[in-house]
């Protein structure tokens, strides 16, 4: 298992999201550094974007990744990489780390996801119960090959 080395959250998944060109007004309000755990990023992991190419369930997703050895990554890994300005606009993006899911005001689980409406981007906060469009990428992460 992958050693993950917490940071001060102070802010920086904020600043990370404003790196990526996102204005505040796209990003909801609940994506916050203190309410999502950041993780310094590895420097021997490479990103994956996973597509069951089907409807399919959180957990589903979640077993997929874990047959294909991929790590789902938090939004602190998609924030890092949303740099790329085409990341988010063909395809929503979805950040499935089960440690970093942030909790609504009714119990409800929710991650974070990248998507946009008529080539604006925003970073909102989707229910990780039902079934997954199958336009919708998984960000992952796995070991760099020597």
């Amino acid at each position: 298992m992958q050693k993950i080395t917490e940071v001060n959250n102070s802010g920086i998944l904020e600043r990370l999201i404003v790196a990526t060109g996102v204005k505040d007004e796209q990003v909801n309000s609940n994506i916050t550094s203190s309410n999502f755990k950041i993780a310094e990023e590895p420097d021997d992991r490479e990103l994956v974007l996973v597509h069951p190419n089907r409807l399919a369930t959180t957990r589903e997703v979640h077993a997929f990744m874990a047959e294909h050895d991929i790590q789902p990554e938090g939004p602190d890994y998609l924030a890092r990489h949303a740099k790329d300005p085409e990341l988010g606009l063909e395809f929503p993006v979805v950040a499935l780390d089960s440690n970093k899911f942030w909790r609504g005001s009714y119990g409800d689980l929710r991650c974070v996801v990248l998507w946009s409406n008529d080539g604006v981007r925003h970073f909102d906060l989707y229910w990780i119960d039902g079934r997954w469009h199958d336009s919708f990428r998984f960000v992952g992460s796995r070991k760099l090959k020597p």
